[in-house]
């Protein structure tokens, strides 16, 4: 089931059949496009949430219902590199 293009708001929230939920973060009624950031399903396993800009109606067609909102979107993971020098770094402090 579809949602309507003219209900597509931006800061909701939508889902798709396939459980991937996408946070709508700009329409651009110029060229009839949007851009969102999205999680579950087949995306953000990672930790990242990918953004995409798509076709307001492709993206319409694609979501099933409009969902609540997480109170905040999901931090991306930090890369192993990082860990290693914030480990470091938070050793080098207790050791003053």
């Amino acid at each position: 089931m579809a949602v309507n293009a003219s209900s597509i708001v931006v800061g909701k929230c939508y889902a798709t059949a396939k459980n991937q939920h996408r946070r709508v973060l700009k329409i651009d009624t110029t060229l009839n496009k949007v851009t969102y950031e999205s999680w579950g399903g087949n995306v953000g396993a990672n930790g990242n949430l990918s953004r995409t800009t798509v076709d307001l109606n492709k993206f319409a067609t694609d979501v099933d219902k409009e969902i609540t909102c997480p109170s905040k979107p999901k931090p991306p993971a930090p890369k192993k590199d990082e860990e290693k020098k914030d480990e470091e770094k938070n050793d080098g402090e207790n050791n003053v």
